[in-house]
Order: C-alpha cells, then structure tokens, then sequence
C-alpha cells in the first residue's frame, strides 16, 4: 500500500478484521485491493484517511484501538451497526471534527476527545458513568448523549460555552439533587 501510511492501513484493516469484514453490506475493496483511499467508506485526502463513513453497515464487534492512528480523520460515522465494548480513547485525533457511533451497543465511559471536535452523537448506546468535564472542548458545538445509562450531577462547568445542541434525555441524571 503506497496511497496512505502502514499505521493508517493497519487501523482499517484492524476495523474489519474486528468487526467482522467480511459481512458488511458494503465492503468493495477492503483487503482486496492494495488502494485503500478506494475502500467503501473511506475518503482522503493527501494521502491521509480524512472520513470513515460505515453507518448501517452490519459492523459486529469492537472498535480496535489503533483507531487512533487515523491522525488526519475529521469525520468518523459508523452510527446505527451493532458494535459493542467501550469506545476506544480517541484523544489522539486532533483533526477529529465530527464522531458519529449512535444506535450501537456500546459500554463504557463517555471517550476522551481531541480539543477541536465540533459534534458528537453518541445516543442509543449503554454508556454508563458521569458526564466527563467537556468545558475544555472549546469547539464543541453538538452533544447527543440521550437514551444511555449516566448518572450523577450535572456540574455546570461541564459544557463549552460554544455548545449549541444539548441532548441528555434518556440518562438517570440530575441537577442540583433534582432529576431530570
């Protein structure tokens, strides 16, 4: 593979080995080709994946964490497939704008994030634990963590003051000892 980086080829091809590739509904190219930028769902840019678009796709199983070595990634979408496990640490992707993995059945904490990420839409999942501090998310524009399993307070420096979208329904939480 000469189009993208060896870490990069590595992370996709650990995606489908882990989500079970090779019954995907769509999976043209992947592991069959030596042109990953060509690969269903894929986008690049400058030799660099910049999108993973996967969503209702039929991806069973875990995302792996070399996840994180799609350094260039500014959209990730696999919303509605039947991954499951925690969300891997996604800090790593500095360029990340946009994370999209609703009506899944993931477990976890709510991940870590790079800085710049603009919206996340994590709803539908069985996230558990508190809501992380996002504050320091200074991009953050969209939070959908609705119809999970968080619980706790609310704190109110949490959330950005650039958040424009708010979405928490659906979780045991509460605000100043009330819930909601």
């Amino acid at each position: 593979v000469t189009e993208i980086s060896v870490a990069e080829c590595f992370a996709l091809v650990a995606l489908y080995d882990g989500t079970n590739g090779e019954l995907w509904t769509q999976q043209d190219g992947w592991k069959t080709t030596d042109t990953p930028c060509n690969w269903d769902g894929i986008t690049c840019t400058n030799g660099t994946v910049t999108a993973l678009d996967l969503s209702a796709n039929q991806l069973v199983g875990e995302l792996p964490p070399l996840l994180n070595s799609l350094t260039a990634l500014e959209s990730l979408n696999l919303s509605n497939n039947q991954l499951s496990g925690a969300i891997p640490d996604l800090s790593l992707l500095d360029q990340l704008q946009t994370l999209q993995l609703e009506h899944n059945g993931l477990t976890g904490p709510v991940p870590e994030l790079s800085t710049g990420v603009e919206e996340v839409y994590l709803a539908a999942n069985n996230l558990s634990g508190t809501l992380p501090d996002l504050s320091i998310q200074t991009e953050l524009q969209v939070l959908d963590l609705s119809s999970n399993r968080l619980g706790g307070a609310i704190p109110a420096s949490t959330f950005p003051d650039s958040l424009e979208t708010l979405k928490l329904d659906g979780n045991q939480l509460c605000t100043n000892g009330a819930p909601m």
